[in-house]
């Protein structure tokens, strides 16, 4: 596509009505032993809508850059598209309805240790329309990561940095050491300085909505429990206010309190967000 089409293209398309089809999928990865993806695995896909959606399932390799977004690559000795057997590939979900979709690890030859990854897409179209009279297509898709770990996984991880960005956000600075991914799981609490109490019980996750939460509070969150691929290192984020783009200026206490990978992780970190945002 030349780059005046994509311009008139995109102009379209900010001014276009956009009809998707509200999917769902769960769960949302599988990470396996061998044995265990030998075995029929499944995922469960929901039509929300009120119209019959037509699905097509794709076997893409990925990756996670530095940011932590999947990355489609090129295959290569740790994908899984020669190995994995996945049914049905194209399938229609009727309105509010469901469909399970198997897939086994079938290996070709034998797998040396380590991990191996795939993405399996399922894509459905969309229409948008364009002043009520021009219509064209569009094309989505949503994926679940299968991970097999052939072996003994190595888990290990290190957790680099913790840093707050200009009262919008915590980065977290993590790094895979060993040959399997790693995740961080755990909590986050924003706290207003003078609100703060060292020793104090984290209050319950927000969607325990029927338990009030503590005055002085402006975040309280699931940290990232995103995956760090073996050998890389990735910056994710969680917001450091639940209704608000930025803090209020003011002295605050980030409190955290987890595990990477088995090792416990509990941080108070007092920052500092000034009356206007770094230039």
């Amino acid at each position: 596509m030349t780059a005046l089409r994509t311009l008139l293209f995109l102009m379209l398309l900010s001014t276009a009505q956009v009809c998707v089809a509200q999917i769902g999928i769960s769960p949302s990865y599988f990470d396996l032993t061998q044995a265990e993806a030998q075995r029929t695995q499944s995922f469960r896909l929901t039509n929300f809508g009120a119209e019959p959606v037509h699905i097509r399932t794709e076997l893409v390799p990925f990756d996670i850059d530095g940011k932590g977004d999947a990355v489609e690559i090129e295959p290569n000795e740790r994908s899984l598209e020669r190995h994995l057997a996945v049914s049905p590939i194209e399938f229609e979900i009727p309105p509010r309805g469901q469909q399970v979709v198997r897939f086994s690890l079938r290996p070709v030859e034998s797998l040396v240790p380590g991990e191996y990854r795939h993405m399996v897409y399922f894509r459905f179209g969309g229409m948008a329309s364009v002043g009520g009279q021009v219509s064209f297509p569009l094309s989505y898709r949503i994926g679940g990561a299968v991970y097999v770990q052939v072996g003994d996984p190595d888990r290990s991880a290190s957790l680099e940095k913790i840093e707050t960005v200009d009262g919008r956000e915590v980065a977290f600075d993590l790094r895979s050491t060993g040959t399997s991914n790693a995740r961080m799981q755990g909590r986050y609490v924003v706290w207003e300085k003078a609100a703060w109490a060292e020793g104090r019980e984290l209050p319950p996750l927000p969607q325990q909505k029927d338990l009030p939460q503590p005055e002085g509070i402006h975040a309280n969150g699931a940290l990232p429990g995103r995956p760090v691929l073996p050998g890389k290192t990735v910056r994710y984020t969680a917001p450091l206010a639940d209704e608000q783009q930025r803090l209020p200026a003011g002295d605050y206490v980030l409190h955290i309190s987890g595990t990477l990978e088995g090792l416990p992780i509990d941080r108070v970190i007092p920052f500092k967000v000034s009356a206007s945002p770094p230039q």
